[in-house]
């Protein structure tokens, strides 16, 4: 049997013949560079905090939520690589963990913030502008992705970048 009459059982992902899975693919290194960073900023907060109340136990499920759901719409927006729709349920679901965590945020400075001293309050201020920041990039994000979708996808990875350019700057708390 001649050699090119043998198919190549070894799958190449990056084959222009393939370009749906090399999409899946940063589809999935974004959902997971994003979900990295969301991780670290919950550590950051729960590990500053030594008093916990039933209301921030609460506002963390609820965090938790739209996380929780990152796969799936992960999924999705890598199953419909040319679906705009895709990439705004997948910056609806980005969206909505940002806003929640600024709720646990705003809480944790308001109500717990006088248990804990001025390092909460500090933090608060340090973490809102960066919230503000992740919001923005989200909406750019979706309003990119009805143009161009993969540029769309793009735009998310400068989340994660963001986050760890100021987390490593950052002094040590």
């Amino acid at each position: 049997m001649a050699q090119e009459d043998r198919e190549d059982p070894i799958p190449r992902f990056f084959d222009p013949t393939r370009t749906n899975a090399a999409h899946q693919l940063l589809v999935y290194f974004v959902s997971f560079c994003i979900v990295g960073s969301y991780w670290i900023q919950h550590t950051v907060l729960f590990g500053s905090l030594r008093n916990i109340d039933r209301p921030i136990k609460v506002l963390n499920l609820l965090y938790l939520l739209p996380v929780t759901l990152l796969p799936f719409v992960t999924q999705v927006m890598g199953a419909h690589r040319n679906a705009w729709w895709g990439v705004a349920l997948f910056g609806g679901v980005n969206l909505a963990v940002v806003l929640i965590y600024s709720w646990v945020w705003a809480h944790a400075a308001r109500y717990l913030g006088p248990k804990e001293g001025s390092s909460i309050a500090r933090l608060g201020r340090r973490v809102a502008p960066k919230l503000a920041l992740f919001s923005g990039v989200i909406i750019a994000g979706v309003v990119v992705s009805t143009v161009d979708t993969g540029a769309g996808v793009s735009v998310f990875l400068l989340m994660p970048a963001i986050f760890v350019y100021q987390y490593l700057r950052a002094p040590a708390e």
